[in-house]
């Protein structure tokens, strides 16, 4: 990868500090934020033993796991009972508070570490719960826990998830779970009996109205 060497002119030392009073120094991270997204910044790099600068224009970082999300209903699809949600800061708050940290599981916690997109829309989806039924018993207990795949398929998005369920061929819907748990329904029986299990839950939707 480019090594950066400097931004606007600033030179970053090793410990990616930038100059800032006498004696004093801030991470190169303090010029970028006195921008806005969508403004222009140069920056020198050393790519293949060549140094050269560049203007780029800046972007608001793409996280795998939003910091936090405001103004926005939650999202969520349930299918024979499963309930799935995409991962955010507000999520990890709620269920485990202010020290998630320490709290949760360690398979959403690498997820934070991570931190961007591999591609555009990629979010990690969570198995949040499992709604009470018969067609879920045995399965009591589950919850808060990484989404890894659909019938092989892996899952990097709350809509990819959906186009798997309903265009799928398989007679079971196998999700693959992180620490190599899975959870198999029968395809036709998990989704015959949504309708029923949201009922008495007292549910109106089987998923948001944006996924």
């Amino acid at each position: 990868g480019d090594t950066l060497l400097a931004v606007d002119g600033e030179s970053i030392a090793d410990d990616g500090t930038i100059p800032f009073r006498v004696m004093e120094r801030l991470a190169f991270a303090h010029k970028i934020s006195q921008k806005f997204v969508g403004q222009e910044c140069d920056v020198t790099v050393l790519r293949n033993k060549k140094v050269s600068t560049r203007r780029v224009v800046l972007a608001a970082p793409r996280y795998l796991v939003p910091e936090c999300v405001y103004d926005e209903a939650p999202r969520y699809l349930i299918v024979g009972g499963l309930v799935f949600v995409p991962l955010t800061l507000n999520y990890m708050l709620h269920e485990f508070g202010k020290r998630y940290y320490e709290k949760a599981p360690n398979a959403l916690l690498s997820t934070i570490d991570e931190r961007f997109q591999t591609v555009e829309g990629e979010e990690v989806v969570v198995l949040s719960q499992i709604l009470a039924s018969e067609i879920s018993s045995g399965y009591d207990g589950i919850r808060n826990i990484k989404l890894e795949s659909v019938n092989g398929v892996t899952v990097r998005s709350m809509r990819q998830l959906e186009v798997l369920i309903n265009t799928t061929e398989d007679e079971f819907l196998v999700f693959g779970l992180s620490h190599t748990q899975t959870v198999v329904l029968r395809r036709s029986v998990a989704l015959a009996a949504t309708p029923t299990i949201l009922q008495q839950h007292s549910i109106a939707q089987p998923r948001s109205a944006v996924l």
